[in-house]
C-alpha cells in the first residue's frame, strides 16, 4: 500500500465507525482523560488543541476546565459528530501532516 491508499483507508474506515465510535471506542479511550488533564493541571485560559478528537470528549473537559479548545481530527465524518455532540467548541477537519493552524495558535 502506498500513501495515498493508507490515507483513503483510513478516511473510508473512520467515517463508517464515526457514529459507533461512542458506543465502541470511546469508553476506552475516555479511560486516559483524567491522566491526561491531571498531567496539564491549570488550563485556564490556556489555547489548547485537540488533534485526532474524534467526537470531541477530551475538547469537552478541557473547556470545562476553561481551556480555549480546538478540536481537530481528519476524518470529516468524526468532526461533524463532535460538532453535534459540543457545538460551543471549534472543531475542524485537518490532516496531522499538513494542520491548517499558525504556530501555536489553534
Amino acid at each position: 500500500m502506498n500513501a495515498d491508499e493508507v490515507t483513503q483507508h483510513e478516511l473510508d474506515t473512520s467515517g463508517r465507525c464515526a457514529e459507533e465510535y461512542l458506543d465502541t471506542f470511546a469508553g476506552l479511550t475516555s479511560q486516559a482523560i483524567p491522566l491526561l488533564l491531571e498531567s496539564v493541571g491549570d488550563c485556564r485560559g490556556r489555547q489548547v488543541l485537540d488533534f485526532g478528537s474524534g467526537s470531541g470528549n477530551v475538547a469537552a473537559l478541557f473547556a470545562e476546565k476553561g481551556a480555549e479548545v480546538t478540536g481537530a481530527d481528519f476524518a470529516p465524518q468524526m468532526v461533524k459528530v463532535a460538532q453535534n455532540r459540543y457545538p460551543h467548541i471549534s472543531f475542524k477537519q485537518a490532516n496531522g501532516e499538513q494542520l491548517p493552524f499558525a504556530d501555536r495558535a489553534p
